[in-house]
């Protein structure tokens, strides 16, 4: 913690950053002291990710349209951004040429997302884009999805919870829509999840660049979803 200090003072942030990263893969609880520089050390990291991340803003910003170059060149459809209110808390989200009959891909952000967290949310999005565009070209792209045969044996077991609904006054089509809902949206969540793991973790290995905004942009997911819950 103590060379973390010291690197963020002298103008090194990247140098706290890997101190602060050992401290927290290493250290280990030792008596109710040690909460207090824990408590410190996660406070540091946050800034000097902050600060990093704008210091990384130009060279970032570069990567992710050479990226974005790169997969309009790949998939044969140019990529348009645009900016607009989400009902959720979602970021970002892509909107493929092929699946919506449209002569380019889409990505649409947050509005009002900061320019060092956009530059993720887009490099997250192309790599969507990336993997799918990949097993297009090999001809191995799938699409996973449930439909009204695989729905009515899980609306089957959840008859009980769909009558106790009911019985506390949710009209019975409004229950059955209810258990649907939460029904598509645990498989788009098995689906989605380690997708978006794998991705992370390319755009982790590949893009090093982007770091601190990939901390900065990922903590802000985390606290919307603890905020929504």
């Amino acid at each position: 913690y103590g060379l973390g200090v010291t690197f963020h003072r002298s103008g090194k942030p990247d140098l706290a950053v890997n101190a602060l990263d050992r401290l927290f893969a290493n250290a280990s609880l030792q008596d109710v002291r040690s909460k207090t520089v824990f408590d410190q050390a996660r406070t540091l990291y946050g800034q000097v990710q902050e600060e990093l991340a704008k210091r990384q803003h130009p060279d970032a910003f570069k990567a992710v349209e050479n990226l974005r170059a790169e997969l309009e060149s790949l998939s044969g459809y140019p990529v348009r951004v645009t900016d607009g209110v989400f009902k959720d808390k979602t970021s970002a989200i892509i909107q493929m040429a092929w699946k919506h009959g449209r002569d380019h891909h889409l990505v649409k952000h947050r509005t009002g997302l900061p320019e060092d967290l956009l530059t993720h949310q887009m490099a997250h999005e192309l790599t969507h884009l990336q993997l799918e565009a990949e097993a297009r070209k090999a001809g191995r792209n799938k699409f996973f999805t449930s439909t009204d045969r695989t729905e009515q044996p899980v609306l089957k077991r959840l008859e009980g919870d769909i009558r106790k609904l009911q019985r506390q006054g949710l009209p019975a089509r409004a229950s059955e829509d209810l258990m649907i809902a939460l029904i598509r949206g645990l498989v788009g969540f098995l689906f989605n999840c380690p997708l978006d793991m794998l991705i992370e973790t390319r755009l982790r290995q590949r893009m090093p660049v982007l770091s601190a905004s990939q901390f900065l942009a990922l903590r802000l997911g985390i606290q919307d979803a603890l905020e929504s819950n």
